[in-house]
């Protein structure tokens, strides 16, 4: 009878040690999962607005070369015959500087308002003026900048025009981006996706810790 009681002892212990370290290893892998998840969204976000980034590189670029080609515009054709004739929003809209200047910003009103203010006025972020200063003469590049507390995805270039220095810019809110019917589509179904994944996960967590359990329970 005590060998018996012996046996029964040491194979109780054994399942508590399997419980806990089973429950160990289910909670690492859920935790795996869900980083893994995580950073696949960060990187989807990424590569979202890398892919829009360059595409509002090229439009920038066609802009430019339309600048380029109009050799004797003043400063006030060039805001009223080109960038006022794009589509702009409040969350998708042009700068236009020369040398240290604002000439235009997103539209008339806004453009009044910073009437006879520096670039540094607007482009008062760190972010926002190391961009505006690394623009290179007739080379679109883009970069994440802050404006007024948001982030926005920026396509800039320098350009000489009659002997002085411009910089145009288009602005694209980061959050207009991302929250494109089809983009925001897509990453929904990566999410649903996730959530599935952690929550079969942990189902199969508690039902093999449950059966555990019950074994333990029998003897």
């Amino acid at each position: 009878i005590e060998e018996k009681v012996i046996v029964d002892f040491k194979f109780v212990k054994d399942y508590e040690f399997n419980y806990t370290l089973f429950t160990v290893i289910l909670l690492v892998i859920m935790a795996v999962f869900a980083f893994v998840g995580f950073y696949q969204l960060k990187i989807y976000d990424d590569n979202i607005l890398e892919i829009y980034a360059d595409q509002q590189d090229d439009y920038v670029q066609l802009v430019l070369d339309q600048i380029n080609m109009k050799k004797y515009y003043s400063d006030e054709e060039i805001i009223e015959d080109i960038l006022n004739s794009l589509d702009v929003s409040g969350q998708k809209y042009w700068t236009l500087s020369k040398e240290e200047s604002i000439l235009f910003v997103k539209d008339v009103t806004e453009t009044y308002r910073y009437k006879g203010f520096t670039t540094e006025t607007y482009y008062i972020s760190e972010s926002a003026g190391k961009f505006l200063d690394s623009l290179n003469l007739n080379y679109v590049t883009h970069q994440l900048i802050v404006i007024d507390g948001d982030l926005y995805v920026a396509s800039g270039a320098a350009f000489e025009y009659h002997g002085d220095i411009y910089r145009i810019c288009l602005l694209t809110n980061r959050t207009v981006i991302l929250d494109n019917n089809q983009f925001l589509s897509s990453k929904i179904t990566l999410w649903i996706v996730l959530i599935l994944m952690i929550s079969g996960a942990a189902i199969a967590s508690l039902s093999l810790v449950t059966g555990v359990f019950l074994q333990r329970e029998k003897h």
